[in-house]
């Protein structure tokens, strides 16, 4: 049997747990990956296919399409749950690209979380980051000024905002320069 069709007639609170085993398996690589690439794309992998689990299980249109299957709507408890460790799987692989320094799927996994939980703080401090990196200051100062009022005493928040505020200091110096030679010119 191919492992799609193993995973289709897997019940959904089997489904939540191999997500959730996935899910541990990833963070146990984080923790131990520091800087290695190797171990942090295992990692990403880890997410991904953990998400892949809990992905649709409270949609109950994709639950009617699943082959054998006659289970009853997921309880608001149990999609909450779903939910949230959809999120911390984003957030997770967003955490490994900081450190593989993959600014755009930060981004985009940022994204996710934000769609799901437009007030999460390390998805705001995350996606600021890349911003930053990317010299895109504008993008940068807006999700790190709104994540800095969610968390206001986190010192991750309040550093990546002490190098924005010198980048931009940096930036307006350098167009005073820029523009200050354009009227001495003869």
């Amino acid at each position: 049997m191919a492992q799609q069709e193993k995973t289709a007639a897997l019940s959904v609170s089997d489904k939540i747990a191999k997500g959730k085993e996935l899910k541990e398996l990833g963070n146990a690589e984080y923790k131990s990956a520091g800087t290695d690439s190797k171990k942090l794309t295992l990692a990403i992998r880890h997410y991904y296919n953990a998400i892949a689990y809990f992905s649709g299980l409270d949609n109950a249109q994709f639950q009617a399409l699943m082959p054998g299957q006659k289970s009853a709507p997921l309880s608001d408890a149990v999609k909450a749950d779903v939910e949230k460790n959809i999120i911390a799987c984003y957030n997770n692989m967003a955490a490994c690209q900081v450190k593989l320094e993959r600014w755009e799927r930060v981004i985009v996994n940022s994204d996710q979380v934000l769609k799901k939980a437009p007030s999460n703080a390390k998805a705001l401090y995350r996606r600021g980051q890349a911003h930053l990196a990317m010299n895109d200051l504008t993008k940068a100062e807006n999700d790190l000024q709104k994540a800095a009022e969610l968390e206001p005493t986190d010192s991750g928040i309040k550093s990546e905002l002490s190098k924005l505020k010198k980048r931009n200091q940096e930036y307006e110096l350098k167009q005073k320069k820029e523009w200050a030679g354009m009227f001495d010119r003869k």
